[in-house]
């Protein structure tokens, strides 16, 4: 997760296994945003998503895409 000024932040992706459907949680450093983009094994962008800054918790529905991104 890439913030302000290219700061590293650490998230949180919960349940670590999953069926396409989770939630990323980012840290205090979310008061400034964060984009989230989603690679396949390929190096394809697959998804991508802009987080609004104060937002500390973002959905992700993946159930679409082939299973193994």
């Amino acid at each position: 997760c890439a913030v302000a000024e290219n700061k590293k932040l650490s998230l949180n992706i919960i349940p670590n296994t999953n069926n396409g459907n989770f939630f990323i949680t980012l840290p205090d450093g979310s008061k400034y945003g964060a984009k989230i983009s989603v690679f396949n094994t390929a190096g394809s962008k697959v998804h991508q998503k802009v987080v609004a800054e104060n937002n500390t918790e973002y959905f992700l529905n993946l159930d679409h895409l082939p299973k193994g991104i």
